[in-house]
């Protein structure tokens, strides 16, 4: 009787847990389904990623689902996996293909859940061919272990490679060592069975397409020993879940996956998917697989029926901060000067772009006439022009896009913009491929060359929110809203000065202090401001006045005059003159951390006499004077007219435990932190927005940072530590 209740207890006690767990799921939030929008793929074969955040549910199922129309469920393919975030195969899918994926995550109470959709082109398959030669008859056995690695990794090539018009001719060769090949396709065995493998034939057939065998190898793809193109690093990156791998090499191998000996030949499947992902993603990168041009393949994920807009790479020779192509008369392509307001607002800068998952090339039509971007000429003014597609041989149309391998620009603290340009080149020129090129502000086709120094043959694309945007990131002009929580020191640009209030009620630059607070200043919002404009306040935390512009009647090399009407006052809410505003005019992106400059100036409409000046006066260090002035707009912003804004104590590294002995270290996005008891951590953007804040009684955490520049402030009692941390 005893055994007999022992059981109904335990049936019991399952029976509790069940429905407790029943009635948490009841109030857990959905689960967070995410969709890596990255997939490494070949042409019949394909990985996609994907993770699940349960939220307190019980997940029963997770993976990827994929079919050839958008929004894929678990009614079509599906591929499972184990952990919340996975790798999943796709295999048997269809080569020259658009393919749509999405994650998904199947609870307890049979709810589905699904990730972003997703979409991806397979290559076509490869076209490689191959010989083996047959030896004598005593070296049969040779032959067979040869032959047999020759067929499968020409099998892994086709399947998982676009290569086409490469022929490939296996030998067996006594009197070499172990084996070895030519870019001509001409590979050779020796005697060492443990040679006469798949591992050794695809490492082989490495150098046939080009590793340590082509001039672009060194030349183009491999800079100290550092393989820079983009394409495979990002293979590799996701195949070993390892966001920093990079491949490595030297002037014959690369590494990892190389296979560089039988001893690292695992006669692993995946050791041999992921060296021939590689090498297709080599020549996605520019290293020439058969004699010809880099594979073609989708390097920029153009979305139907959306509008593009097209800049130079190039600063002088293409205008790039001014200027976009645009569709001219009589069918040209110009250059021309227009904001991106302008832009947006005329159709002929803007441009759509087809991808054909078959021959893995472009098409690229304008939005106004409805024509395409077309060859016309090789090395030619104009040689690019637009013409109808009907009346258009197809091959003068295509267009092949290879993306820089350097960034162009990061962003700052306040805008990030992640932005390379693209080589846009037509590939059937029946020789040498031309290339889309900027030169003295009009157009011209030109021979392509794939080196770095040739940004007047790239060219930056850009959605509708990127153009609107592109202006205030890449000159850091625009909005600048600092966080006026802070206290700020005043930087004139390129001098290691700082702007003080002297007790006179004029303004000199002298050298840091920390202790002197005229040289500490506070920014207070003006409470009553014109729409669409934001002033603030200067506020002496040493004189308790306010920074003052006033306006004045003169010459320009009047600087008595500059002195005058630059002074600290007492605030006064009824003078315009202290209601300043602060103008982001560049972000310098040359160094480790971006760096802003601003202007400090009076812009208000002020009638003199009986003139109304419209003029901005800004904040100026005088000619060979420690005096600060100001002096009206005559010919843009000078360089004694710039500033920098540094907040208070930042210091210029993350140190691994700050004075409070808090514990801070930066990786992968994560910021890990353990604090001292009674301490406060807050994180701000370099301007000085607070991004979050925790508290610690104490503790220890992680915060997830997106991409910016931060800084992160450590508080306990009346004791604090502001140190600075690049995010990536």
């Amino acid at each position: 009787m005893k055994f007999k209740k022992l059981i109904i207890m335990k049936k019991s006690v399952v029976l509790l847990v069940a429905l407790f767990l029943q009635s948490l799921s009841l109030y857990a939030a959905d689960p967070l389904v995410i969709t890596n929008p990255e997939v490494v793929r070949g042409a019949t074969l394909a990985f996609a990623f994907g993770s699940v955040d349960p939220q307190g549910n019980v997940v029963t199922e997770k993976g990827i689902c994929w079919a050839t129309s958008p929004n894929p469920g678990i009614e079509d393919n599906t591929v499972t996996a184990a952990a919340l975030s996975y790798r999943c195969r796709l295999d048997n899918i269809p080569p020259a293909s658009r393919l749509y994926i999405r994650a998904y995550a199947k609870t307890s109470d049979e709810q589905v859940y699904y990730g972003e959709n997703r979409t991806f082109t397979t290559i076509p398959k490869g076209k490689v061919t191959y010989t083996v030669n047959q030896p004598a008859a005593e070296d049969i056995d040779h032959f067979n272990r040869i032959k047999a690695a020759a067929e499968t990794s020409v099998e892994y090539y086709n399947k998982l490679t676009s290569i086409s018009n490469k022929h490939l001719t296996f030998n067996y060769n006594s009197g070499v060592p172990t084996a070895d090949a030519s870019y001509s396709g001409w590979i050779r065995f020796g005697p060492n069975a443990s040679y006469q493998q798949v591992g050794t034939a695809l490492h082989e057939m490495a150098h046939c397409i080009g590793v340590g065998t082509h001039s672009s190898w060194t030349g183009l793809v491999l800079k100290n020993g550092v393989y820079v193109g983009r394409r495979a690093n990002r293979v590799l990156q996701l195949m070993t879940g390892d966001s920093k791998a990079y491949i490595k090499g030297d002037g014959t191998h690369f590494w990892p996956y190389g296979i560089n000996g039988a001893h690292e030949d695992d006669h692993s499947e995946m050791t041999y998917i992921i060296n021939t992902m590689i090498v297709q993603a080599m020549g996605e990168d520019g290293l020439p697989p058969s004699g010809g041009f880099a594979t073609p393949a989708e390097t920029f994920a153009a979305e139907a029926g959306k509008k593009y807009y097209i800049k130079s790479e190039a600063t002088d020779q293409g205008g790039r901060d001014s200027m976009f192509l645009v569709a001219g008369t009589d069918n040209t392509l110009i250059l021309e000067t227009m904001t991106p307001a302008k832009a947006l607002a005329d159709e002929r800068a803007a441009w759509y772009f087809h991808f054909d998952p078959a021959t893995q090339y472009y098409f690229i039509r304008n939005a106004a006439t409805g024509q395409h971007l077309s060859l016309n000429a090789t090395q030619a003014y104009n040689g690019f022009t637009l013409k109808d597609s009907a009346q258009t041989a197809v091959d003068k149309l295509r267009f092949q896009l290879i993306r820089n391998r350097n960034e162009i620009m990061s962003g700052d603290d306040q805008a990030w913009m992640d932005l390379s340009g693209f080589w846009m080149i037509n590939p059937n020129s029946g020789g040498t491929t031309q290339s889309l090129r900027a030169f003295r502000q009009t157009i011209y086709s030109y021979n392509t060359s794939l080196a770095d120094a040739n940004s007047t043959l790239r060219w930056i694309l850009l959605d509708e929110e990127q153009t609107a945007q592109f202006d205030k990131i890449i000159g850091g002009q625009g909005a600048f809203d600092p966080d006026t929580s802070l206290v700020y020191t005043i930087k004139p640009a390129g001098q290691d000065k700082r702007i003080k209030a002297s007790i006179t009620n004029s303004l000199n630059q002298v050298d840091l202090r920390e202790d002197d607070k005229s040289q500490k200043w506070k920014l207070q919002t003006v409470e009553t401001q014109e729409e669409g404009k934001k002033r603030y306040y200067l506020y002496n935390l040493g004189s308790k006045k306010c920074l003052t512009i006033q306006k004045w009647i003169g010459e320009e090399t009047s600087t008595a005059q500059a002195l005058r009407n630059t002074k600290m006052l007492a605030k006064d809410e009824a003078n315009i003159n202290q209601q300043l505003s602060l103008k982001s005019v560049e972000v310098d992106f040359s160094g480790d951390v971006p760096v802003r400059y601003i202007t400090i100036e009076n812009d208000h409409p002020v009638m003199l006499d009986t003139v109304l000046d419209e003029r901005s006066y800004r904040l100026q260090i005088l000619s060979e004077t420690t005096q600060v002035g100001n002096f009206f707009d005559v010919d843009g912003v000078r360089d004694s007219q710039r500033w920098i804004l540094i907040p208070d104590q930042v210091q210029s590294s993350l140190p691994q435990a700050t004075a409070l002995a808090a514990e801070l270290f930066y990786r992968d996005g994560l910021l890990h932190y353990r604090l001292p008891e009674n301490s406060t951590l807050e994180v701000f953007t370099l301007t000085g927005q607070l991004v979050t804040k925790t508290q610690s009684n104490p503790g220890s955490g992680e915060l997830m940072l997106e991409k910016g520049i931060y800084m992160v402030r450590v508080r306990q009692q009346q004791n604090s530590e502001v140190v600075k941390i690049l995010a990536h």
